[in-house]
C-alpha cells in the first residue's frame, strides 16, 4: 500500500492512498470484472489476451520492459572461440520458432527486436536481422569446415562429440523455456547440449566471467543509453584510468578491436550512434556473438473507473505517473 506522505512540500496527489495487489492472472481478471480492482499490469500470453477481452469497457494497452531476450554464443567458451563454430550454431537455432515460444502470441510478439543494440520501443530503432537463421545445410558445413565429423547422430572433434552447455537464469520465464527449446533444436542437427540454471547472481558475476558456459540465455537490458549499451554488450574491456576499476567483460567474452573504435566513438559523442551502428552492427551479426529474439512486453488493462493510468515514462514504467491518476467511481 502506498500512502501519501503529508510531509511533501510539492503538489500532492489526488489519491490517498494506491493498493498494489498480486494475484494469479484468472483472479485478475474476477477482480476486474466485479470492479475490486481498476488496473492491472500482467506478462500476457494470448489466453490472458483473450481472457481480458471479455472484461467489458476494459482498454489494454502494451507496456516494453527495457529488456530483450537474447541468446549469446560466447566466444569466451573453448568450444565455440572458432567463429565458424558460432555461425554453425546459429544456423541451427530456428529463431522464429524460439520468438514464437517465448511470447505465446502475447503482447511481446508485436516488439519482435532484429537489432542487436536498440530496442524495438525506442526511438532509432531499425532491423538489421532479416528472415530466420535457421539453414541445416550451412549448419552442417560450417561444423565440418570447424574441423568436426559427424558419427552416426552426433557431431565429434578429435574423437570427442560436441556438447554445449546452455545457461538461463533460475526460474526465470521466458528465458528458462528458451534454453530448453534451443537444447531441443540443438538435437535435432546431432548437437548434444545441457541446460543450467543457476541463480541470477551467480550467473552474471561468476559463470559468465568464465569459460564454462557456451551459450546463454539472458536479457539485454536498456537502461536509456543506447551507446553505453552498445559498450556494455559488445566492447572490449579498457585499460581503467588513475587506477580507476575497468569496466568489466561484457556476457559474451567477446572483443573486437576493429570496432572498439566505433564503440569508444559513439560512446563520447564523436560520431552519432546511428551511424555507429550502420557500420558496427553487420559486423556484430557477422561474428555470431548474438540472436536477439524479442522485448519482453506487459500488459496493461484498465476500467473507464479511473483515469490517468497509463504506460508512464519510458523505462519508469506505469507506477511513475501515479500523481495523476484519479477515481472516478468515488
Amino acid at each position: 500500500m502506498l500512502e501519501r506522505s503529508d510531509r511533501y512540500w510539492e503538489v500532492p496527489t489526488t489519491l490517498d492512498r494506491v493498493v498494489i495487489r498480486r494475484a494469479t492472472h484468472s483472479a485478475m481478471a474476477e477482480s476486474l470484472s466485479k470492479g475490486d480492482n481498476q488496473a492491472v499490469l500482467l506478462r500476457a500470453d494470448a489466453a490472458d489476451v483473450n481472457l481480458l477481452k471479455d472484461i467489458q469497457n476494459l482498454t489494454t494497452k502494451p507496456v516494453p520492459r527495457n529488456e530483450v531476450v537474447q541468446v549469446l554464443l560466447r566466444p569466451a567458451s573453448q568450444q565455440l572461440a572458432d567463429v565458424k563454430a558460432r555461425k554453425a550454431i546459429v544456423a541451427a537455432l530456428d529463431r522464429d520458432a524460439l520468438i514464437a515460444s517465448g511470447t505465446q502470441s502475447g503482447p511481446s510478439t508485436q516488439f519482435r527486436a532484429d537489432s542487436y543494440v536498440v530496442p524495438p520501443s525506442r526511438a532509432g530503432y531499425q532491423a538489421t536481422i532479416t528472415g530466420n537463421t535457421l539453414n541445416a545445410a550451412v549448419a552442417d558445413q560450417l561444423l565440418t569446415e570447424a574441423g568436426y565429423v559427424k558419427t552416426g547422430t552426433e557431431w565429434q572433434k578429435a574423437g570427442k562429440p560436441l556438447k554445449l552447455k546452455i545457461a538461463a537464469p533460475e526460474k526465470s520465464e521466458p528465458y528458462v523455456s528458451i534454453a530448453n527449446r534451443i537444447k531441443a533444436q540443438l538435437t535435432e542437427r546431432g548437437i548434444a547440449s545441457e541446460v543450467v540454471t543457476p541463480n541470477a547472481e551467480d550467473l552474471f558475476s561468476k559463470q559468465l566471467t568464465e569459460k564454462d558456459i557456451d551459450i546463454a540465455v539472458v536479457p539485454r537490458v536498456d537502461a536509456g543509453d543506447s551507446a553505453a549499451g552498445l559498450a556494455s554488450a559488445y566492447g572490449c574491456v579498457g585499460d581503467a584510468p588513475d587506477g580507476a576499476t575497468p569496466s568489466p567483460q561484457n556476457p559474451a567474452g567477446f572483443c573486437d578491436p576493429a570496432i572498439q573504435t566505433d564503440i569508444d566513438a559513439a560512446l563520447n559523442g564523436k560520431v552519432l550512434l546511428s551511424d555507429v551502428l550502420v557500420r558496427i552492427e553487420p559486423q556484430i551479426q557477422a561474428q555470431a556473438v548474438s540472436v536477439p529474439l524479442f522485448q519482453v512486453v506487459d500488459l496493461l488493462g484498465v476500467l473507464p473507473t479511473v483515469s490517468g493510468v497509463d504506460t508512464g515514462a519510458p523505462l519508469a514504467g506505469v507506477l511513475s505517473g501515479a500523481p495523476e491518476w484519479r477515481r472516478l467511481d468515488k
